[in-house]
């Protein structure tokens, strides 16, 4: 776990980071589950897109769509937290 970088953390940046992490999830789950499923396998599996798209059955154009739908929806969300 990556707690050790923030050790020297002051307690306002703790309760931001910690806010923006709850959202991030919040968000996360309200996604609908193909967009999820896409971000989990690319970004924790470290899967392409082809290999997505091969798992998944379908056309790699659909996980490109897919993807760059979700990250705009977070983006949008989050953007918010980020600009304070």
């Amino acid at each position: 776990e990556r707690r050790g970088n923030y050790l020297d953390e002051s307690p306002e940046a703790a309760c931001v980071r910690r806010e923006i992490y709850e959202q991030l999830y919040r968000q996360l789950t309200a996604l609908e589950e193909r967009e999820r499923q896409i971000l989990l396998l690319h970004y924790n599996s470290s899967l392409s897109f082809q290999e997505i798209a091969d798992q998944l059955g379908c056309h790699i154009n659909t996980v490109y769509k897919v993807h760059r739908t979700a990250l705009q929806k977070l983006r949008q969300t989050l953007a918010p937290l980020y600009d304070r």
